[in-house]
C-alpha cells in the first residue's frame, strides 16, 4: 500500500482521517508477499492508525511517552529549529522509473512536492510519521541506542522483504519497520545494521554487532542520485576503524 490511486484534494495531507480513510479503501498494488515498495509516507498512516486504535494514543504521543528530549512527530513546543535548505544537486539527478506508482508514492497529495514545505509552520504543526519527525542528530542516536537492548531486536530485523523495489526500481531490504543496509542505501557494511536513510542525506542507524548508533541530520540538503549521499563515508566509516 505504497500510495494512493486516486488524486487526493488539497490538504490531505495534513489530516489524519482522510489519509487513513483513503488508505482504507484502497488496494493493494500486488498480492501481499509477492513483491515490495518502498512506503514513502503511506507507512506512517498505516502502522499510525493501528497503533492508534490499539492504544487510544497517536503517534505523537507515543514518541513522547518515549521521554527523548530534542525528538517529537511535528514540532512541539517553541524550541529552536533550523530551516531546511534547499538542496543542491550532487552528480547526476536519480533517474527513478516514471511509473503511477512511484509517481502518487511521491506526489499524492501534491503538497508533498510544495518548495520549501518542512519550513512552513503548517507542516511543523502536523503529524506526519513517516515524514515530519523533528529531532537533532543526538536525540536520533539515543532512539537507536536503546534499541539495541529492546528484547525483539534480533526478531525486529530479519529481514522480511528484499530485492527489486517496486517503487524505488532498486534494490532495497527491509525489516520489520526498519531499512536494512542494502544496495541502494549502503549506510553500513553490515547487513544486520538497520534504520533509514532520509530525503536529502539525513542518516540515522545502528549495528547491533558493533553495539552503537549514528545520526546526522544535515541542514543542508543534497540531490544525489542513487546512493550513499557523499557526507557518509567520512562520518559512518570512521566508526568502523575503532
Amino acid at each position: 500500500m505504497p500510495a494512493i490511486r486516486r488524486e487526493l484534494p488539497d490538504g490531505s495531507l495534513f489530516d489524519w482521517s482522510v489519509m487513513t480513510r483513503a488508505l482504507a479503501a484502497e488496494h493493494p498494488w500486488w498480492p501481499p508477499g509477492e513483491r515490495h515498495g518502498y512506503h514513502a509516507v503511506t507507512f506512517g498512516w498505516l502502522v499510525g492508525e493501528v497503533l492508534r486504535r490499539a492504544t487510544g494514543r497517536t503517534v505523537r504521543e507515543l514518541v513522547q511517552d518515549l521521554g527523548i528530549a530534542g525528538l517529537s512527530v511535528g514540532l512541539i513546543g517553541n524550541g529552536p529549529v533550523r530551516d531546511v535548505l534547499p538542496p543542491e544537486p550532487h552528480g547526476p539527478l536519480p533517474r527513478m522509473p516514471a511509473t503511477g506508482l512511484t509517481v502518487k508514492a511521491f506526489a499524492n497529495p501534491a503538497e508533498q512536492l510544495t518548495p520549501g514545505l518542512p519550513n512552513t509552520a503548517r507542516w511543523r504543526a502536523a503529524e506526519i510519521p513517516a515524514a515530519n519527525v523533528h529531532a537533532h542528530a543526538r536525540a536520533l542516536a539515543t532512539l537507536y541506542g536503546e534499541l539495541l537492548t529492546w528484547p525483539k531486536l534480533a526478531e525486529m530485523i530479519e529481514p522480511r522483504s528484499a530485492g527489486h523495489d517496486e517503487v524505488l526500481g532498486s534494490e532495497t531490504r527491509f525489516g520489520l519497520g526498519f531499512m536494512l543496509a542494502n544496495p541502494t542505501r549502503p549506510f553500513s557494511p553490515n547487513p544486520r545494521a538497520f534504520g533509514h536513510s532520509g530525503s536529502g542525506g539525513a542518516l540515522a542507524f545502528a549495528d547491533p554487532d558493533e553495539g552503537f548508533a549514528f545520526a546526522f541530520t544535515p541542514s543542508r540538503t543534497l540531490l544525489t542520485p542513487a546512493g550513499p549521499d557523499p557526507r557518509w563515508p567520512a562520518l559512518v566509516e570512521p566508526l568502523y576503524r575503532r
